[in-house]
Order: structure tokens, then sequence, then C-alpha cells
């Protein structure tokens, strides 16, 4: 841990830290709620929050102590477009990464200077204060306060503050190159000056950048202006947003005191689940009976679930159910023992959205077992997924391991059929085919699991085929008898196959014998 950085700028920046802090609370209550079109409240992976990404109305992501505009998704905007500038060389550069989301703070969440003048001369280099050294040491105010604030935390009056991203949301942070230009080349507007910077995890955005963006996002509150990592055209000055949404190159010195908003690209494939940032994962009490209908989202406000390394060793080590019952029993080993650890499950559909999530047990040892009811929840095609996860609630971000599915055990299919008996008039027949419906010609001894299909096999008359006068609907079982069968005894072969389920397997082919006397 480390004292704040610019010993000459500290006081200020105390007190403009309790100001941005009333102003950030108060931009969230004044930030328009977009409906979100009847998202779901939980979905898998992070694909909700490229909608209008970068745009007004753009998706809100609560992460670390803070909500974060989502200002690129893969590099692209809401509208799908690939965000570029043009570089010195006059060519088309992409200035965002693929399998990341953008985020950008909402509001302002602390003031810092540029460059303070530590070494008597001002600055207007992103990276160190003595950029132009041989070997750079210090690193610039805005730098150092972005990472202590962020990453590292920092002492406030001799009190620890914690770094508002822990190391577990820091690890799911894809790093980046901060490009450099030095002196004598061509200004570039997403280059920071000096050498570049590897691995930054979070970053000021550059001129190039922040001109991808609408005012509604460039905008925090009258009278907060925020710095860019670009520089000014002199040492002596810096580029910023005013509070009327302009970029200026020229308008502030790098000793000013002016808001940060560092922007950093969260790993997609990091994101389990994104959910309501309020009410998103809702469950039943822990137990078997857990599993909760999965709501909307009326907010463009979520949280995310992230994959983490410490419950990266859960695994299901066993699945049972007894004959008949809709309760299955896991075993698991590998889950993290620590506060608020659960084992959740979800059941997906067909297309992988989640229907159902629900935390069916306490993690309180790193193995043992769940039930989960999957009674009147389940549906032909679902899947089942179990994880173990670490739940903070509202406005927080969650730790899980990956999704293990689930193979349930299916049972023998019980059903039994038998053909029935009856008798036909001539009369009625020499005018109209006569139908019977399936219970009057089938009966089943044992009903069976799943849609019945059915299939006429044959028809005779002692040993005559009389096939081509009879038809069975593969889908009812109606029976049709074709108009003009002369009289006589009739033995129809149909054989009934029962498609099972979830619980049940498809049964084999069962065959009725139906015996029709026309008289």
């Amino acid at each position: 841990m480390r004292s704040a950085p610019a010993k000459q700028t500290a006081r200020l920046a105390a007190v403009l830290l309790a100001l941005s802090v009333l102003i950030g609370i108060a931009a969230r209550a004044e930030a328009p709620a977009y409906a979100a079109n009847g998202d779901p409240a939980i979905a898998s992976g992070s694909g909700v929050l490229a909608r209008n990404a970068g745009q007004d109305s753009c998706q809100r992501v609560f992460y670390g102590d803070q909500f974060w505009y989502v200002i690129a998704f893969d590099g692209k905007n809401g509208s799908g477009e690939t965000l570029r500038y043009t570089d010195p060389a006059g060519a088309e550069q992409q200035l965002y990464p693929e399998s990341a989301v953008t985020l950008l703070p909402v509001g302002v969440g602390w003031h810092s200077a540029f460059n303070s003048s530590q070494s008597g001369a001002y600055v207007n280099a992103y990276g160190w204060t003595d950029s132009d050294a041989a070997e750079p040491q210090t690193p610039s105010d805005l730098r150092s306060f972005i990472e202590s604030r962020y990453l590292t935390g920092y002492e406030d009056n001799g009190e620890p503050v914690a770094a508002a991203l822990d190391g577990r949301e820091q690890a799911a942070i894809l790093p980046r190159v901060l490009a450099g230009v030095m002196d004598g080349e061509p200004y570039d507007s997403n280059k920071i000056r000096g050498a570049a910077i590897e691995n930054a995890l979070l970053w000021p955005l550059s001129e190039a950048e922040a001109g991808c963006l609408p005012d509604s996002i460039r905008y925090v509150w009258q009278g907060i202006y925020w710095w860019l990592r670009s520089p000014g055209d002199a040492n002596s000055l810096g580029t910023s947003v005013l509070d009327d949404c302009t970029i200026l190159r020229n308008f502030h010195f790098v000793h000013t005191v002016l808001g940060g908003r560092p922007a950093f690209f969260l790993d997609r494939n990091a994101v389990l689940f994104t959910s309501a940032a309020k009410n998103g994962k809702v469950s039943g009490a822990l137990g078997a009976d857990a599993l909760k209908p999965a709501g909307t989202n009326t907010t463009d406000d979520w949280k995310v679930t992230i994959k983490d390394a410490a419950h990266a060793d859960f695994a299901v080590t066993s699945v049972s159910r007894p004959a008949g019952s809709k309760v299955v029993t896991i075993g698991y080993s590998g889950a993290a023992e620590e506060e608020n650890g659960t084992i959740s499950a979800v059941i997906k559909n067909a297309s992988g959205a989640v229907r159902y999530y629900g935390r069916v047990a306490a993690a309180n040892a790193s193995s043992g077992t769940a039930k989960i009811n999957l009674a009147n929840r389940m549906k032909n095609g679902d899947r089942l997924y179990v994880f173990n996860e670490q739940y903070n609630g509202d406005d927080r971000t969650d730790y899980a391991s990956p999704l293990a599915r689930v193979a349930i055990t299916r049972s023998a299919n019980p059903l039994r059929v038998k053909g029935r008996s009856f008798a036909v008039r001539y009369r009625r027949l020499k005018k109209k085919a006569q139908k019977r419906k399936r219970a009057r010609v089938i009966r089943f001894v044992k009903t069976g699991k799943g849609t019945k299909t059915y299939r006429l096999v044959s028809a005779k008359k002692g040993k005559k085929s009389f096939r081509k006068r009879f038809r069975i609907n593969k889908k009812t079982g109606l029976l049709t008898i074709r108009k003009g069968l002369r009289k006589g005894l009739y033995r129809v072969t149909v054989k009934v196959r029962a498609a099972g389920g979830i619980f049940y397997k498809r049964s084999a082919w069962k065959k009725a014998v139906i015996r029709i006397r026309v008289k």
C-alpha cells in the first residue's frame, strides 16, 4: 500500500473528492432509466450489454464500487459499427479490441492534477513526470491516482483505503498497451506523450476515444471537467473534456486539478452471467425448491458474475434420481469454502436462455451433495447446470465456477398397450367411412411418458390383407375404416411408441391388435 501521490494537490483533491462523491450520487439519481425491452433478468455471458454501446441510453454495469457506462462492445458501438480513428498517416485504426466490454465510469469519483510540478517543470506525459529521462522513475499524478484508487489502495490521513476493484475483479480486466509518441513525431490523438505503457489495466480515454462518445456520456455535471490522456500542444497543457462536452487540447494547465474517469476492458470470456443490478438473481430459500423463474430487467443497470480461480476446481461427481422422482441429487467436489458461498443451479432452454435460477445449497464444505427439485420446471430440450458461486447481493460482483452440466438419468418408459374389440354396422360403412378415437381402439395398460406416435402395421381378414382399407392418425391414434368394407372379422395391428422426456427414455414400439367385426 502506498500514500496518495502529488502532495501539493492532496489537500485540494480531498476536498474535491467529497464533492465528487456527492456529484456522482446526484448524477446517478438524475440519469434517465431506459427500459431494457424485456431483457431477461439473468442472461448467459455478456451479450445483453451490447445494446446501444457507446450511444445514448447505453447499458450500465456495477463493478467495484460504482456504475460504469458500456462505451464499446467487441470494439463496436450499439449500431454494430467498429470504432476507429484516423492516425497521422491517414490510415483508419481500430480503437478497441474484440472479446471485450469497454467500460467508463458514470461519474467522476476523484480529482487530480495531470502532472504537478514535482521536479520544477510541468510535463504533459501521462506515463511519467520525467518521461524525457533515460530511465523515467516517477509516475504522473493522474496515473498514480488511477492506480491507487482502483488497483492498490492508498492512505487518507493515515487511514488505509481499499482499492475500488478487488483482486478478482482486476483479474477479469484485459490489459492494454498505451502507445506513445516521442518529441518531434506527429501528434496522434490516440497516443500518450513519451514511451508506451505496457499492461495498463485502467487508463484515461484519449482524444480520439472521447470523440466517439455522445454528450450524454461525456457530460458529468455543471462545472466538472475531466482529463484525457492525450497531451496538449505545449508541455504545460493537457487535453480535457469540459462541462459543455467540448474536447479541448490546450484549455487546462497540467497542474490543474480535474476529474478522473479511467476506462478498462472487461474480458467477455470471464463473464459467466449478466444479471439485473437489483433482483437479477432471485432464488427461493436454500434447498431443493430454490429454483425460481428468471424475470425481466426493466432498467439498463446490470451486474456480472465472474469466473475466477477460487472456484475453478468445482466439479460434479455423481448424479442420482430415484425412479419416478423429479428430484435430482448431485454430488460435488472442489467447492470454495467462503462467506456467501453456495451451490447454485440454472435451467437453460435449447437456445441457451436461462429459464430458472436458484441457490440450492450452502457450500459449507468443499465436497457434499445438493438436491434439486425439477418438477414443473424442466421441459423437453431444457438442460440443467450447477456451479459454485459466491453470491454477494444487489449491486455487487459475484464470483463463480464454470457451469457443470447435469446429465439426468432417465428411467425406462413404462408404456404398455392392448387392442380393444368393437363392432361396426355394415349399413353405415356402405354410406361413409367410420372413425373411432384412440380410446375406443387402444387401451393404455400403462400410459407411458411423452408424446405418442402411432403406426399401422397390418390389417387382415383371415390371411388376406386389407391394409389399404384402414388408416390411423400418427399423432392422435384416430382409426379410420374406409367406406365399403365388407362384413367379417378383421385383425388390425397398430404399434405405438412414447417419446419419453426429461425423466424417461423413449419406449420401444409396442403392438396392439384390434379386433373389428363388420356386421
